[in-house]
């Protein structure tokens, strides 16, 4: 008996690569606004942030490679602390 891969497809991935795309083009639009203003850093700091976690989060859930998913993670999670603590003004 042949075994059968399971389809890691499904309607709730795809809303998942919508969401990404969504927040890839909001992120798109914070870098042209941040190349007239160069106020918008710390936002699109926080923006390319968030948007590497959605990117790591969905490759774990699509193609279960770790080394990828733990450069997405750890380069989210800096980006979005030092865009939220230069927000803040700790930074």
């Amino acid at each position: 008996m042949e075994k059968k891969e399971k389809n890691k497809i499904n309607g709730f991935t795809i809303f998942l690569v919508y969401i990404q795309v969504a927040m890839s083009i909001v992120s798109l639009i914070i870098f042209i606004m941040y190349l007239f203003n160069k106020d918008m850093f710390n936002i699109l700091l926080f923006a390319l942030g968030v948007t590497l976690l959605f990117m790591g989060f969905l490759s774990s859930r699509i193609y279960n490679k770790s080394k990828f998913v733990i450069l997405c993670f750890v380069f989210g999670v800096l980006l979005g602390l030092f865009g939220i603590f230069s927000l803040v003004g700790v930074v």
